[in-house]
């Protein structure tokens, strides 16, 4: 798993992409399904407005509660092929 912002830093009030990206690509890896994961945001961070939040793992849904001034990013219910990468993106910003 990695997690990556673009642009790398965020000026006060700007807007920087959040990407977390689940790779399963390790020799002899299998079908995941029923992925789930709570990330917790920098300091001084939190989810934008508005969140623009999205995810490639599968039928999973970022959680519902993304909302501005929130500081965490929660997966439930993702999946990803074998030999496969997906990604969760959601806009953050910083005061």
């Amino acid at each position: 798993m990695s997690k990556q912002f673009s642009p790398s830093t965020i000026a006060s009030g700007g807007t920087s992409t959040l990407t977390i990206t689940i790779a399963n690509t390790a020799p002899g890896a299998v079908n995941l399904t029923g992925i789930g994961l709570t990330d917790n945001l920098p300091s001084g961070v939190s989810i934008a407005s508005p969140p623009n939040s999205s995810t490639t793992c599968g039928a999973g849904l970022v959680s519902t509660s993304i909302a501005a001034g929130i500081t965490s990013v929660t997966l439930t219910g993702g999946s990803v092929s074998a030999g496969a990468s997906c990604a969760i993106s959601v806009n953050v910003t910083a005061p």
